[in-house]
């Protein structure tokens, strides 16, 4: 299906952003005008993720917003500037199509201090997108990827065969890795309260930079996602095809299938106010029923009456506008709960829930700009595991929400600012978590069956870091400059010093990169 998507979109009559396709979703590009967004007043339903990009024109500026530093110099409009600076590469128009396409790249050279390592990442690919009259759209790209990571990530490919949310490894030169991702979609708006779109990518359910319920860490998969708007409400439903999580010996070989079907119902309340009900059900190939592709939410007791092995996980979304451009949200993730089992005592195994808190500040203290967001998370430990492991919240070997699995508490901090199109951004990660061993699950691999709880399956006294004690600090500062706001290609330098610590001693890596690259994607190495 993935093979034939991507020639389907590549024959198909092309084109560039029209009404019908996405922003690609990028937190940084982001706050670059989510701010207007979230103005009391504007009814737009940012935690459905990516953003659609008429919705947003039709809310703001959103050329203006893109780029702060447009020039009317005498290169800026010939014909060699407007290329760079303003366009596409390619991209020509008529009465009813439009149709780009442009290069993409991520080049760039750094060096891991605290092991005197050399790092790299050389990655090549291209994207091409249109539309065709009003209701129709499409977008495509790929990416063909060589890298030499440090060694933490290193690890963590070489034991899940993939590199974070990118693609499966083969080897590269020794220490290096190389991997391909491709993205594509069509889009097609017959009315406009109804759209639907047919790809293979991500999708984010939330307002803050993780997602306990559904995120963009994972590699992409193919979708189906039908969105429907009217009065103040939005919902939409969403089925994916994943892959369960087993160890290969054949690099080559296949990963099983499993599914998945979400519901998200969004709604607006008081103008200042936005409330989501989550639910997603992960169910095996073998295991298919109709009521798995029943539109209305909450169906899991139909489910249940059916006696099948699906893995289901429901959760709410909170949005609050407190102030001109400053919000509060938070979510609640809940995978299993006994009520019962809460009058006996704390702790019991399957009372495995999760919650997020934050706020995101935009033009803070009345300077243009300058954007603000802190967050935390917190899971308790086997959320998001099932008695079958092949049910995990999981496809192809991540995470299908918090990269860090259960178990955990996290707090974030950004702070940012641009001028014109330069651009800084600091981030601070601080994270506790219990890991568990060789032997015993405590809780945070959600690939391990929860039966395999390490106090048993029906036990008490399960708590959040309970395991091997791991202290993760995590931080980022990036300084960036944007040289076409079409691809987000921009110039950059970049520090990064993450340290991990446990009872058995500590591991640090304190890492330099430079380079330059299209910023399409959210990339997470922050775990």
């Amino acid at each position: 299906m993935k093979k034939f998507l991507i020639l389907f979109l590549f024959c198909f009559p092309v084109i560039g952003f029209a009404q019908q396709t996405n922003i690609p979703h990028n937190h940084a590009n982001y706050y670059g005008f989510e701010g207007e967004l979230n103005k009391p007043g504007v009814d737009f339903h940012t935690s459905i993720r990516p953003f659609m990009e008429g919705e947003v024109r039709a809310v703001t500026n959103y050329d203006s917003l893109s780029r702060f530093g447009y020039t009317n110099k005498k290169f800026a409009n010939s014909m060699v500037g407007k290329k760079l600076l303003k366009q596409y590469f390619f991209q020509t128009k008529g009465e009813d199509y439009f149709l780009e396409l442009s290069p993409l790249f991520d080049l760039q050279y750094g060096k891991d201090f605290s092991n005197d390592s050399s790092l790299s990442v050389n990655t090549r690919g291209v994207q091409v997108s249109g539309s065709i009259g009003k209701k129709l759209s499409f977008y495509s790209s790929f990416y063909e990827n060589q890298a030499k990571f440090p060694d933490y990530i290193s690890d963590y490919a070489k034991e899940k065969q993939i590199v974070p949310g990118q693609g499966r490894i083969k080897a590269f030169k020794g220490s290096g890795f190389d991997f391909s991702q491709a993205f594509g979609y069509i889009s097609y708006t017959p009315v406009k309260q109804f759209n639907v779109q047919l790809g293979h990518g991500k999708n984010f359910i939330g307002d803050g930079y993780r997602s306990l319920l559904l995120s963009d860490f994972a590699y992409s998969y193919p979708f189906l996602k039908l969105t429907t708007t009217f009065w103040k409400i939005r919902y939409v439903n969403l089925f994916t095809a994943f892959q369960s999580n087993v160890t290969l010996n054949d690099n080559l070989a296949s990963y099983p299938r499993k599914y998945g079907s979400f519901q998200y119902f969004d709604i607006t309340i008081l103008k200042r106010i936005q409330l989501g009900l989550f639910e997603g059900i992960i169910w095996q190939a073998n295991d298919i029923h109709l009521n798995y592709l029943n539109p209305l939410i909450f169906y899991r007791p139909i489910a249940s009456s059916l006696n099948a092995t699906n893995n289901a996980v429901i959760g709410a979304n909170l949005k609050i506008k407190i102030l001109k451009q400053t919000q509060v949200y938070g979510q609640f993730v809940l995978d299993d709960i006994d009520f019962k089992k809460i009058k006996e005592g704390k702790g019991y195994f399957s009372q495995k829930y999760g919650y997020q808190i934050g706020v995101k500040s935009f033009n803070v203290f009345g300077v243009k700009n300058l954007y603000v967001q802190a967050e935390y998370n917190q899971v308790r430990p086997y959320v998001y595991s099932h008695n079958k492991p092949l049910q995990s919240y999981s496809h192809y070997n991540e995470p299908l929400a918090h990269p860090l699995g259960a178990n955990f508490r996290e707090a974030i901090g950004i702070i940012g600012y641009r001028w014109k199109d330069l651009s800084a951004e600091l981030k601070f990660n601080y994270a506790v978590y219990g890991a568990d061993t060789a032997m015993y699950s405590y809780g945070k691999n959600i690939f391990t069956s929860d039966y395999n709880a390490v106090n048993g399956i029906y036990s008490f006294g399960n708590s959040i870091g309970q395991g091997v004690k791991t202290t993760l600090i995590y931080a980022q500062f990036r300084l960036s400059y944007l040289i076409n706001p079409k691809t987000n290609w921009n110039i950059f330098i970049e520090y990064t010093n993450r340290k991990q610590s446990t009872e058995y001693g500590e591991h640090t890596n304190s890492i330099f990169n430079i380079g330059m690259r299209t910023s399409l994607r959210n990339l997470y190495y922050d775990f």
